[in-house]
């Protein structure tokens, strides 16, 4: 019998190439690194658009992501308003300064951490039920989700001296300050005295 042909061998299968992460925008510096060696697609994972947490952060030998990945170039999310609280006024995101030159930290207060508090509401709470007797209360940090400092002068300070002046920048997400401001007493006893005042005619 004459010989069979011999068999065919198939050729190597084909591989499906896994699926790549969306690509949320164009124009990023290609191959950006930072000091990391992360590139952009961490910023994407890890930031929000904007990149208001880390985009200026891990300088590395290329800089910073705002400078070279679009997604820090897009328009951030739009930043909350911060609640209404009663005796409080809003400083703003960060932790609570004094502008106390002679504060080796740039903060100027005696700092009183309170355990318990769970939201900035509970925070701003606790700190006034157990300080707001006390003339060198001045306010509280609320470092979100359950870290409430309640700020007090130091002893021997005025009552009303190192006031909660503005916001220190501590690189850490989710910080909000707020200065107690009691309605101060003579003027509760300017309105209660108008008020009888209003009733008896005088």
């Amino acid at each position: 019998d004459a010989p069979t042909s011999a068999p065919t061998v198939s050729s190597s299968p084909t591989f499906t190439p896994a699926p790549t992460a969306p690509v949320l925008c164009q124009g990023s510096t290609p191959n950006f690194k930072d000091s990391f060696g992360d590139g952009c697609d961490w910023y994407e994972s890890s930031d929000e658009p904007g990149c208001p947490h880390h985009g200026n952060d891990y300088e590395g030998v290329m800089g910073v992501a705002n400078d070279h990945c679009c997604y820090c170039k897009m328009s951030s999310s739009p930043t909350q308003t911060p609640p209404d609280i009663g005796d409080y006024e809003f400083k703003g995101h960060g932790f609570c300064t004094s502008g106390d030159s002679e504060d080796p930290f740039g903060l100027g207060f005696d700092i009183d951490f309170h355990a318990g508090a769970s939201t900035l509401e509970e925070c701003t709470s606790a700190c006034a039920a157990e300080h707001s007797n006390d003339p060198l209360f001045r306010g509280v940090t609320w470092m979100d989700p359950y870290v409430c400092f309640c700020l007090k002068g130091w002893e021997g300070e005025e009552a009303g001296a190192s006031g909660i002046t503005g916001v220190i920048d501590l690189f850490l997400d989710d910080m909000i300050c707020y200065a107690f401001t009691p309605e101060s007493t003579e003027s509760q006893e300017s309105s209660i005295s108008g008020q009888w005042g209003s009733l008896f005619g005088g």
